[in-house]
């Protein structure tokens, strides 16, 4: 957001709705994240997760700093002194092919895993009731200021195919026209 503030980028990409004056945000994705398991884990059979399960398994996740951990220990915020923290990875690949081998249980986005759970390759595994950890982005525009034909055309992309909704909060173009250098 700090970026697009100062001008150093025209668009931003962000999880989670906050406001700032200088800023318009349009409802972008909706995603949840899913925990999942390996075909031949113990839990795969069962399809659920019980709190002595959340708290027993052990957990291959994303870094601490991440949004994807940062919802994961919100959601499990009371649970987070007991449960077993096993491996961490900045990246989704190295989680999804650790759960695969079977090390442990993870936590990623439903849109990450989509292909694997259809191939069967994993298997998504429901939270006990009370658990969800559903989250949405946005795309962040300054309010002020010239708008690139670039990045109306961009949001336009993003947003093609997503329920109309959202196209009516799409910021219009500034006419104000771009300096010239002459």
């Amino acid at each position: 957001m700090g970026r697009v503030i100062n001008q150093q980028v025209d668009i931003g990409l962000i999880e989670d709705e906050m406001s700032h004056p200088m800023l318009h945000l349009t409802p972008w994705l909706d995603d949840e994240l899913v925990v999942f398991c390996s075909p031949g884990h113990r839990l795969a059979a069962k399809g659920r997760l019980s709190e002595k399960d959340i708290v027993n398994e052990r957990w291959i996740l994303r870094e601490k700093d991440s949004g994807a951990r940062q919802r994961y220990d919100q959601t499990f915020s009371r649970l987070l002194p007991d449960l077993q923290l096993y491996l961490e990875f900045r990246h989704n690949e190295p989680i999804r092919r650790a759960v695969e081998q079977g090390l442990g249980i993870g936590c990623l986005s439903e849109k990450v895993l989509a292909s694997h759970f259809e191939s069967g390759a994993l298997v998504p595994l429901r939270l006990p009731a009370g658990y969800q950890m559903q989250r949405r982005f946005f795309i962040c525009t300054r309010r002020d200021g010239y708008q690139r034909a670039a990045v109306a055309s961009f949001v336009a992309l993003c947003l093609d195919g997503l329920p109309s909704r959202h196209a009516s909060r799409i910021p219009p173009p500034c006419s104000t026209p771009l300096p010239q250098n002459d």
